[in-house]
């Protein structure tokens, strides 16, 4: 059908694994860790799992989302993940649209499915009762239940493809779909994203037809698009990929050993100029702050020390003689660390707090349930914002070991808070035999890494780079030895060991500009006798955005549709006459990363509603914590919108015999009509048209206008 080759899209072997507990009891559920799905026997709620065509595809379906978009597992993104899984498994058991009526127990679920994806509320009236799910954004979930509203938000995005399918058939859906999720969404994708990226597939493969059904569908679940025929989305701002503000301070590289020397040196970016920062023989690879004042690195004898950059003076930063790895972020706030007790976890240091806090390592599913099977961490680097670990850990399964990369949350920067230790894995599944690790990130991109990717069977290392968004891996280099690579301060190149006909030295190739495959030219000796480089920068730039605009803010549910008119620091609306602006809903866009709010009550376009009485404050809140206030005003016309249209509305002559003139000040649609009410000619204008009416027999005619503000109709009489 798609032409998919396994979940991985590279021949990965699929495991399914039956008759699973849960802590040594039945278990009510199946899910996918990252590697295989396991299946329950059932319990209170469902019989054995297992037996249920589409449980089994919306399971592989999660895998095929992880490969592909890699949608992050909270919220919108994480409602559409779900929303993927059901639509999949339903196109695999596609005589109707239920997910799970064959393994449901009827006293658990008394419509006969788990979910309906043709009526998403199954005869109920409300969340918390079996089966129940919203079926529009009126009805949205914005707690913070079920990972803010996984399952039950997907309902909203589910019935929109129930609408689109029986439109245009199932075929044709899933292709689209199945397009949409391989190609267009991304990790941080949203409800709007998802529209968006369902009318381009419908572009892309058929035509206007399939991407006015597409628009249609999700305008029936109110999820609109502001640029597109209607409204704003169910919720989040625009380009979330924004990179990061280049750096303009001096480059400079950090490296083991120039020449005999088994220490820390410090040279320019051409790799040349080097000046020893330490006598002490390293045991982890250097990690400096963002602006270049301080590096981190475990010593020979196990203990944390740190470089003064500016003046060379090194100090100790931790004294026992435990540790294996440390990793500073880059604001310079917090240390990453592992020990050599092979403890399965991760050590955070909060220098504010002066505070070590634990976080274990699991391996996640989509169903909340963690295997513990991780045995510990080696590589460690902070993200930008300083609120993830990007680490590779060796994992143990069936007795066969291998080693992966994963982001663990272990801060909130809104709340200058410990985080829970969520933890996202990177690939699913890994081939038989190959391992990946060593991951650092991009200078400037955010979403992209490069990695050791290493294949035991060939005795190969490669160094890949991956677009984290797009999940497109591609090969920089082929190597022997493994590479720590590390990304120049341009991303132009990238720095990696070689084995130089047994010397060991830091190579340098050039990048595309995808940032994760080469340029196409040879790689170059950088360092002679030296190792394990690492790129930094001397000075200051802003790591978190201070973006914080409204870009758009109308009231889209309405009919006609009222458009917002942004200011600097305003946004007014005018409403047509007799309308309740007590209980009006929003839609808007804003800058990306940020967050909206009115008071203390965080904003959902589409979805939280307002009393416009007066004026209400909203509060664009930046990555940065910045914050920037709009004063959104809404006036009521003073006459109804047909008689506004009338004032602004010539049509003559009355009668007319051969010719009807139309002037009104803008664009417009028309329409002439019979008394009885049947389309008899229509057309459209931009300040006047001339409208034939010889064809016309003699008696009473109606010509309705469409204009920005609404439609009036018109009386005329041909003779």
């Amino acid at each position: 059908m798609h032409g998919r080759n396994s979940i991985n899209g590279a021949g990965g072997t699929i495991t399914s694994i039956v008759n699973v507990t849960k802590d040594g009891a039945a278990m009510d559920n199946a899910y996918w860790n990252g590697s295989a799905m396991f299946y329950g026997n059932g319990n209170t709620s469902f019989k054995p799992l297992a037996g249920s065509l589409d449980v089994a595809g919306h399971e592989m379906t999660h895998g095929v989302v992880q490969n592909t978009a890699g949608l992050e597992y909270k919220g919108q993104s994480g409602a559409i993940n779900e929303s993927m899984a059901d639509i999949f498994g339903s196109m695999m058991d596609r005589d109707d649209w239920k997910i799970g009526e064959d393994i449901i127990k009827s006293s658990a679920y008394i419509n006969g499915a788990l979910r309906d994806m043709s009526n998403p509320h199954q005869g109920r009236s409300q969340l918390g009762q079996a089966g129940y799910q919203p079926l529009n954004m009126d009805e949205y979930y914005t707690g913070s239940q079920d990972n803010y509203g996984v399952h039950i938000n997907s309902g909203i995005v589910n019935h929109a493809f129930y609408k689109f399918a029986t439109a245009i058939g199932k075929l044709k859906a899933e292709k689209i779909y199945y397009r949409t999720l391989s190609l267009y969404l991304t990790q941080s994708s949203k409800f709007l994203n998802l529209r968006q990226a369902v009318v381009k597939s419908c572009k892309d493969l058929y035509g206007e037809t399939e991407a006015d059904a597409a628009r249609a569908a999700f305008d029936f679940v109110k999820i609109y698009d502001p640029n597109d025929n209607g409204g704003g989305s169910g919720g989040g701002g625009t380009g979330d990929d924004d990179d990061l503000e280049a750096h303009t301070g001096t480059a400079k590289i950090l490296l083991f050993g120039v020449g005999t020397s088994s220490t820390i040196f410090r040279g320019n970016a051409a790799g040349n100029s080097y000046e020893s920062l330490s006598s002490i023989t390293p045991r982890s690879r250097m990690s400096a702050t963002d602006d270049g004042s301080v590096a981190y690195f475990v010593a020979a004898d196990k203990t944390i020390r740190g470089i003064n950059l500016s003046t060379k003076n090194e100090f100790e930063a931790q004294g026992q003689s435990i540790w294996t790895n440390v990793v500073v972020s880059p604001d310079g706030k917090r240390l990453a660390a592992t020990t050599e007790e092979d403890d399965t976890a991760i050590w955070v240091y909060d220098f504010d707090a002066s505070n070590w806090y634990k976080f274990t390592l699991y391996n996640p599913s989509n169903q909340d349930i963690k295997t513990y099977n991780v045995d510990y961490a080696d590589a460690l680097e902070w993200n930008y914002s300083g609120e993830y670990v990007m680490y590779d850990a060796q994992n143990t399964i069936n007795g066969n070991s291998y080693f992966d990369i994963g982001f663990l949350k272990v801060w909130d920067n809104e709340t200058n808070q410990v985080d829970d230790g969520t933890i996202e894995k990177v690939f699913t599944s890994i081939p038989s035999g190959v391992s990946v690790g060593n991951a650092t990130f991009s200078k400037m991109s955010p979403y992209i890494i490069a990695m050791d990717y290493i294949d035991n069977n060939a005795g190969i290392a490669y160094v890949k780079g991956l677009n984290l968004n797009t999940k497109k891996l591609e090969t920089i280099f082929q190597n022997s030895v493994l590479n720590f690579p590390s990304y120049a301060m341009d991303d132009k190149s990238i720095a990696f060991n070689f084995n130089n006909s047994g010397t060991k030295v830091i190579a340098n190739i050039t990048l595309a500009s995808n940032k994760i495959e080469d340029a196409g030219a040879q790689g170059t000796i950088l360092v002679s006798d030296a190792e394990k480089g690492v790129y930094y920068a001397v000075g200051k730039r802003n790591l978190l955005s201070s973006k914080k605009d409204i870009i758009s803010f109308d009231f889209l549910n309405m009919d006609p549709i009222v458009r917002g008119t942004v200011g600097s620091s305003n946004v007014n609306l005018a409403v047509p006459f007799g309308t309740d602006v007590t209980k009006l809903k929003p839609t808007f866009t804003h800058s990306p990363k940020s967050k909206v709010f009115v008071g203390s009550t965080e904003q959902v376009s589409g979805v939280s509603s307002q009393n416009y009485t007066g004026q209400v404050v909203y509060t664009i809140k930046a990555e940065d914590n910045s914050t920037k206030n709009y004063t959104v005003n809404v006036t009521v016309m003073a006459t109804s919108v047909e008689d506004l249209i009338s004032s602004k509305t010539k049509l003559y002559p009355i009668p007319t015999q051969a010719k009807l003139y139309l002037d009104y000040p803008g664009t417009f649609d028309y329409e002439v009509k019979s008394v009885l009410g049947q389309s008899i000619t229509a057309g459209a204008g931009i300040n006047t048209t001339t409208i034939s009416t010889s064809s016309l027999t003699s008696g009473v005619y109606f010509i309705t206008l469409k204009t920005n503000l609404g439609q009036a109709s018109f009386r005329f009489i041909k003779d």
